[in-house]
């Protein structure tokens, strides 16, 4: 018995021991600053950027950018897929109703719409950028160079049952504000053609800073002048460094989501423009080169427009001035940008 009560007596003693050390082991970890420390973050280092938003991006650039001709008839709007666009121009089309002609890139827009009828300068925007042209209908001076000199590549509603097939009409707005065509119509519609979609994209120019300092004066609010129903201002919103858009007093959003546009860069052109039939529409110069106006981050700065490769750039003192990453919108006006443009500080 005496023996038994020593050997218990011993293993109690040891399992004291024993928990006494592994409670110390577990305050000793515990008390570790090394261990205690809080995970980092992965940074994430891309190779690549999107060449018309500046934006990093981990995935392939191998494929050419679409263009597509979009329909800004007050009974158009709200448009759809203008936010996923890269690089967006507003031009007049026939009397004082402007057209977008969107250029697409870096994202897949899943409908694209009200798409609308082509200009010959629609094609030329288009072709800067070596980009596929997708429209519905065209002028005279367009389908001659589209469909009859097949100029360059394109997808087109009035072609074949392209109508109901590729491009479907919206139930709730009227002909011709109801055309609309998907991401995946686009890709069958160009294939189909015998098309490569495959093909290298020249960059913009971008900063790669993000505190930048711009010079030229402050810009809250930019109002363009084309007429009374289609004048646009943009207003700047310091806490998101975009301007949003309106026409008149209509803001401009997504038709699906409601998400109003947010742009990074806007770039008002000035070149000169004239009237060539009865129907109003214009013949405009967009290789001569002249006055622009360059707003970003709430900044408006004088500059000049050049055409370097069939773009539509800004330029200062002989050199290219930077975007700033993200999508750009390009205004293109007539002459007098001092009568035209209204900058409120």
């Amino acid at each position: 018995m005496k023996n038994s009560s020593k050997l218990l007596l011993t293993a109690m003693l040891a399992i004291t021991i024993s928990m006494t050390g592994c409670k110390k082991d577990k305050e000793t970890v515990q008390d570790d600053p090394v261990k205690q420390e809080e995970p980092q973050e992965e940074v994430v280092e891309y190779e690549t950027i999107f060449p018309l938003t500046g934006i990093p991006t981990d995935a392939a650039i191998d494929h050419r950018p679409f263009a597509v001709t979009i329909n800004n008839h007050r009974q158009a709007r709200p448009q759809s897929g203008l936010l996923e666009a890269d690089v967006v121009y507003e031009v007049l089309s026939e009397y004082e109703i402007t057209r977008l002609v969107a250029i697409y890139h870096s994202m897949e827009p899943e409908y694209v719409g009200p798409v609308r009828s082509a200009r010959g300068y629609h094609i030329d925007l288009a072709k800067g950028y070596d980009a596929f042209f997708v429209s519905h209908g065209w002028s005279p001076d367009a389908k001659e160079r589209l469909l009859i000199q097949n100029e360059t590549d394109y997808l087109n509603g009035m072609e074949g049952n392209n109508d109901g097939a590729l491009f479907k009409r919206s139930s709730d707005r009227k002909a011709p504000h109801n055309s609309y065509i998907t991401y995946d119509n686009i890709v069958k519609g160009l294939e189909a053609k015998g098309y490569n979609l495959m093909g290298e994209t020249a960059p913009l120019t971008f900063y790669e800073e993000d505190d930048v300092e711009l010079e030229g004066s402050t810009a809250e609010s930019v109002t363009i002048d084309y007429h009374n129903l289609y004048d646009v201002t943009y207003k700047y919103d310091e806490a998101k460094k975009t301007f949003s858009r309106y026409n008149g007093s209509y803001h401009a959003v997504d038709y699906a989501t409601a998400e109003p546009l947010a742009i990074h860069n806007i770039f008002v052109v000035e070149t000169k423009h004239e009237v060539i039939d009865e129907q109003g529409r214009r013949k405009i110069d967009l290789t001569s080169g002249g006055k622009g106006l360059l707003l970003q981050k709430g900044v408006a700065i004088e500059v000049d427009w050049v055409n370097k490769d069939g773009k539509l750039l800004p330029e200062k003192n002989g050199e290219l001035v930077k975007f700033v990453p993200g999508q750009t919108w390009i205004n293109i006006i007539p002459e007098k940008i001092e009568q035209r443009v209204i900058i409120e500080e």
